[in-house]
């Protein structure tokens, strides 16, 4: 049964090597991004071999690669049944250490996140949906009264309709916000039940559902984001997460644009060929499972 179960999983693996999202983002664009999947792979295996320590080391050099790897320490803490508290002072002190040598930037540090943040936005699925119903329903009473009044901007119908959108775009990312902790607290709070149940495997499905969810809520969705989840993939294949890290090449299309014609533009219709097979696929699939239960 073990040896089946290797055999099964360097199939999957040799399937991922050649998957052209890897070779594309990683051989030919060199995103940092494989860094961190990396040292998110070998603090996984890590906490399998129950080296809880080594475990979050490792899981801090991801973290300084991209932050949304730290959604693996309460898997950690989880499994350290004591003196938890020194594996948050240990996480906190190895990411202060590694930041000291640029202290000098300041508040410059996190320049980029902010911008990242607060303007953004490219290949949202339900992001963009929560964002248009959101500024659709915004009445222009509410616009003036939070966004133009205070600043004693003219409220004139393109000063509305531009601070409608910022507004909507504020409200979007609270909705999502809610959302994702919602559903990270529900997984957490399964989290030892499936893993009596599913065993280790259930390290890596966590991994899936979470991160996977916040790549959807998300305003931004860059193609090489999905490679974070195809370590995972391998020990936890599903169907529709496999498909979505070749659809997710489509969001290529807007290039063809800028480059002819310097406008950055997203398209409708390579959106909806993108994620609507996805989205179908996922849903049957947690519906076919569940009716099997």
């Amino acid at each position: 049964m073990i040896l089946k179960r290797l055999s099964i999983s360097a199939t999957w693996l040799l399937i991922y090597v050649w998957n052209p999202l890897i070779i594309v983002e990683f051989a030919g664009s060199g995103h940092s991004d494989i860094i961190g999947i990396f040292f998110m792979v070998f603090s996984i295996w890590l906490l399998l071999a129950g080296r809880l320590y080594w475990s979050n080391a490792a899981l801090v050099f991801s973290f300084l690669t991209k932050f949304i790897s730290a959604l693996y320490l309460p898997v950690i803490l989880y499994l350290k049944k004591k003196n938890r508290i020194v594996l948050v002072l240990m996480f906190i002190a190895l990411t202060a250490l590694f930041y000291l040598p640029y202290a000098d930037a300041g508040e410059r540090l996190f320049t980029g996140l902010k911008v990242y943040s607060s303007k953004w936005r490219f290949n949202a699925s339900i992001f963009e949906v929560i964002f248009r119903t959101v500024k659709s329903l915004l009445p222009d009473s509410v616009v003036v009264k939070y966004m133009i009044a205070p600043y004693g901007y003219a409220a004139n119908a393109e000063t509305i309709a531009t601070r409608g959108a910022d507004l909507a775009l504020l409200l979007a990312k609270g909705i999502v916000a809610v959302l994702f902790i919602g559903w990270l607290v529900y997984y957490l709070k399964r989290l030892p039940r499936d893993l009596s149940r599913e065993g280790s495997v259930w390290i890596f499905k966590f991994g899936l559902f979470v991160l996977g969810a916040f790549f959807l809520l998300n305003p931004t969705l860059q193609p090489w984001y999905v490679a974070w989840l195809m370590p995972l993939l391998v020990v936890a294949p599903n169907r529709a997460w496999i498909l979505f890290t070749g659809l997710v090449g489509l969001s290529y299309w807007i290039l063809i644009d800028y480059t002819q014609l310097g406008v950055w533009q997203e398209s409708t219709w390579v959106r909806l060929v993108e994620y609507v097979p996805f989205y179908l696929l996922l849903t049957y699939d947690a519906v076919r499972a569940k009716l099997q239960e």
